[in-house]
């Protein structure tokens, strides 16, 4: 957790810094506001502010993610979905990436929301960072939620970002080599939620299939 809050902490100084010579930039064009070029510079200083704002936004809210405390409760699976998505929401902005939930029977599960919260939180940012360094065009991630026998539910997640060719699907989630990101969503699926994580490869890209169990004990 120390780890974490120091580098919130070095986030929001360059932030602080970078709207603070923002505001001088903004102040300069308005005082030369009838200069023929202050339409174009007016334009890019409001991109500007707009994605330093969504960037100040979501370090508050990693800020406040990892705070949370390791309770049990009741929540809605999809509504887990879009706070994960919503904390990654500048990063998707900017790489036009997109996401859709399917969950017909709106489920609700009893079990630790903050570790569901982190697995989604990682398997969304790997799908961005993959929809960047490969250069997707109209990346989409597709989570599709559906209840299972004996009290189960699943949660298949899609993606249309070319799957997995360069490490064995059956060592993703304990291979160095996939990144401590995906060994922390195994991790966190087998021990603290008690369920199982797959991944496989699929025609366009990648689909991993998590399974919990509704009351938070996989039986």
């Amino acid at each position: 957790e120390n780890i974490i809050e120091n580098i919130i902490h070095q986030w929001k100084i360059p932030l602080v810094r970078a709207g603070t010579f923002l505001s001088e930039i903004e102040a300069i064009s308005y005082i030369n506001k009838d200069r023929k070029d202050m339409i174009e510079i007016n334009k890019v200083t409001e991109n500007l502010r707009l994605n330093m704002e969504l960037m100040q936004k979501t370090v508050n809210e990693f800020h406040t993610f990892y705070k949370t405390s390791e309770n049990i409760n009741e929540f809605f699976i999809f509504e887990t979905i879009e706070k994960s998505w919503d904390m990654l929401n500048a990063k998707a902005i900017m790489l036009n990436a997109q996401f859709l939930i399917f969950d017909k029977e709106k489920i609700k599960i009893t079990t630790y929301q903050d570790y569901l919260s982190h697995i989604f939180l990682i398997l969304i940012d790997n799908f961005l960072n993959i929809t960047k360094k490969r250069n997707i065009k109209n990346a989409k991630i597709i989570f599709n939620i559906e209840n299972l026998p004996n009290n189960k539910v699943q949660i298949l997640i899609e993606d249309n970002c070319k799957g997995i060719k360069d490490i064995p699907l059956n060592q993703i989630f304990n291979s160095n080599n996939s990144g401590l990101g995906l060994i922390l969503a195994g991790t966190f699926t087998k021990d603290k939620l008690q369920g199982n994580i797959d991944a496989k490869n699929i025609k366009n890209g990648l689909k991993f299939t998590i399974q919990i169990h509704i009351g938070g004990k996989f039986l």
